[in-house]
């Protein structure tokens, strides 16, 4: 009874460790969990408070997904999410974010792209 509890528990083990630390990178993810962390920010600020919550999640998850390929993008995003914890009337600079990350994935919209 007890080596089988120890062989499960070693196969269990292998399997977790066995699993890369981070998710794949997914620029376009981080871009969208960027720009719904914005317009959440602005509805706590607009008299909806929860709304500030969520918008901590999508910068957690913001960083998560781009963690593996761009680890200084990442911590850049979370001393973002840390100061806005801190002190929830932070200004936050969205579009410098933004064009960051997109320009480091080769995303970098231009005006001609959309006419």
């Amino acid at each position: 009874m007890i080596l089988r509890f120890l062989y499960w528990a070693a196969v269990r083990l292998a399997l977790v460790c066995a699993r890369p630390p981070y998710r794949e990178t997914c620029e376009l993810c981080c871009l969208k969990h960027l720009g719904q962390a914005r317009a959440l920010l602005l509805e706590a600020r607009s008299g909806y408070p929860l709304h500030f919550w969520y918008a901590l999640g999508h910068l957690a998850e913001a960083q998560d997904e781009i963690s593996a390929g761009y680890p200084a993008l990442a911590e850049k995003i979370r001393a973002v999410r840390k100061k806005i914890e801190r002190r929830p009337d932070y200004a936050v600079e969205f579009d410098a974010l933004v064009e960051e990350v997109s320009c480091a994935a080769g995303l970098a919209l231009r005006p001609e792209d959309f006419r």
